[in-house]
């Protein structure tokens, strides 16, 4: 799950938290939440975007390796 820690769609974080605890708690075991800290609801599209690419390739990698 990666959202924008300022996305006031997900509650400025808590929505995406809340999913997370909810998805853990039905049993799945690889829930990763990534905030990030000044971004909002389209981090896609931000200026910072590079850096979220970066680090969902980071994450594609680790979880295939």
């Amino acid at each position: 799950i990666i959202s924008g820690a300022e996305d006031p769609v997900g509650d400025f974080s808590k929505g995406p938290a809340k999913i997370q605890k909810q998805l853990k708690h039905a049993g799945f075991q690889h829930v990763t939440l990534r905030l990030f800290p000044t971004l909002r609801h389209e981090i896609l599209l931000e200026t910072e975007k590079a850096t979220v690419f970066q680090e969902i390739g980071h994450w594609l990698t680790d979880l295939t390796n």
